[in-house]
């Protein structure tokens, strides 16, 4: 009886399949099922399909094989390899950062350089022009209190300012943070430390042109500080002296409208302006047939020239268009005041006429306030012209004119010896015409 032919067929399938399996086996453990080593070649295809060129793997002299990057590949770091989910830099992935010197040519690219610690290195190749207000809000001195967080800078001058890099020099301060300047080769000090000695004191020097020579010369003074002048080749100091000899002499030129020159002004033997006038005989006298008479005059409200008024004593008249009434209610007392107190003082240097208003309301009291004068806030005297108060209503009331040229401070006083002035309110006003 004969087998069929898918029987047989299936049965050489599984006899491959078992010989296969067996091959792979020899593979792994690179020995032969009968114990003797066997060599593999691995062969790879140019297309994915296998329709290309079959090429043996190559390997080194250790067996690594080696690789050729055809396409540069983007490599997304594996997450044990990733810093930015790593704690530990020993398990992250490192890198040496390069950078070009020309962005367009990639042979000038370098390895960028740090130090120890990491810190990467850099040197300033092009000097900036920073001003204050770009800096970080941390280190600006407009921003932050405290020197600690403000950018310190040190500031330098030039000598020639047409030439800035090659004069410039560093600027010169104290221990304080004074700025010290020197001159004539001499060290000024901060000019706030100012004391009565003059070796703590900025010298400053005064110089005057010399109109013959052409030169700058240094002025002159006296040991007290006064000032020399020299005119006509003598010393003369200033100062209030009685002898012209050291007086600077100076002469009071006036034109002459008729012949259109300048003449001197005459004086007398004892320094009175002589005026050549027929009409005129003395500046000074008591009548006006020999003084000079000067009519003056004043502008009115239109514009217009108007003489200005006088009375038979030769008083400027004036008309007072608006009164300026000084004072201000209870300035004087405005509350109750106990019997033998004083009220308050006001100032009344600039009352002539004044006006007194009381009112308190102890209508059972029989004692007036009392009013007092000073002159200098010092001395007070009782006036002879007193209020006199009367019942009127609920309240007790008063007033009293008062003329106070010279007086200069008023108050009153309750002299009374049980009753006090419930509930007082006392004024003086007045004013300065």
């Amino acid at each position: 009886m004969s087998r069929r032919p898918d029987f047989q067929l299936q049965h050489q399938n599984n006899v491959l399949g078992i010989r296969a399996n067996e091959i792979l086996n020899d593979i792994k453990t690179n020995t032969a099922s009968s114990g003797s080593p066997t060599t593999s070649q691995l062969i790879g295809n140019t297309s994915a399909d296998g329709t290309g060129d079959h090429n043996h793997l190559h390997v080194d002299g250790n067996g690594v094989a080696k690789t050729q990057v055809i396409n540069a590949p983007t490599i997304i770091p594996h997450s044990e390899l990733n810093s930015g989910t790593n704690d530990n830099p020993r398990d992250s992935l490192a890198v040496g950062l390069r950078a070009r010197q020309t962005i367009t040519d990639e042979t000038t690219e370098t390895f960028l350089l740090c130090d120890s610690n990491g810190h990467l290195q850099a040197d300033i190749a092009n000097q900036p022009n920073i001003k204050l207000e770009d800096l970080s809000s941390s280190l600006n001195a407009q921003n932050v209190n405290g020197t600690t967080r403000s950018m310190a800078v040190t500031l330098k001058a030039s000598t020639d300012i047409a030439d800035v890099p090659n004069n410039s020099t560093f600027l010169k301060c104290d221990s304080s943070g004074f700025l010290e300047t020197r001159d004539n080769n001499k060290t000024v000090i901060a000019p706030n430390l100012v004391t009565s000695e003059t070796t703590q004191l900025q010298r400053v020097y005064q110089v005057l042109h010399d109109v013959t020579n052409n030169n700058m010369r240094s002025a002159k003074c006296d040991g007290a500080g006064s000032q020399y002048v020299r005119l006509d080749n003598k010393t003369v100091a200033t100062g209030t002296y009685a002898e012209d000899t050291i007086f600077p002499r100076n002469y009071l030129s006036l034109h002459d409208v008729g012949n259109q020159v300048s003449r001197t002004a005459r004086c007398d033997a004892n320094g009175d302006l002589v005026v050549v006038n027929s009409s005129i005989n003395s500046g000074s006298s008591a009548t006006l047939a020999t003084a000079q008479q000067v009519l003056c005059y004043g502008r009115d409200s239109g514009g217009n020239l108007d003489a200005l008024l006088v009375d038979n004593n030769g008083h400027l008249k004036v008309i007072v268009e608006t009164v300026e009434n000084k004072g201000s209610l209870g300035n004087l007392q405005n509350g109750t005041l106990n019997f033998g107190s004083t009220s308050s003082t006001v100032d009344v240097s600039d009352y002539n006429h004044a006006n007194f208003l009381y009112e308190d309301t102890n209508t059972g009291a029989f004692d007036s306030p009392v009013i007092e004068v000073s002159m200098d806030n010092v001395n007070f005297y009782k006036h002879n012209q007193q209020p006199i108060v009367s019942v009127r209503g609920s309240k007790r009331e008063g007033q009293q004119n008062y003329e106070l040229n010279g007086i200069t401070h008023i108050r009153f006083k309750n002299e009374s010896v049980a009753d006090n002035f419930t509930s007082c309110k006392a004024t003086i006003v007045g004013t300065p015409n």
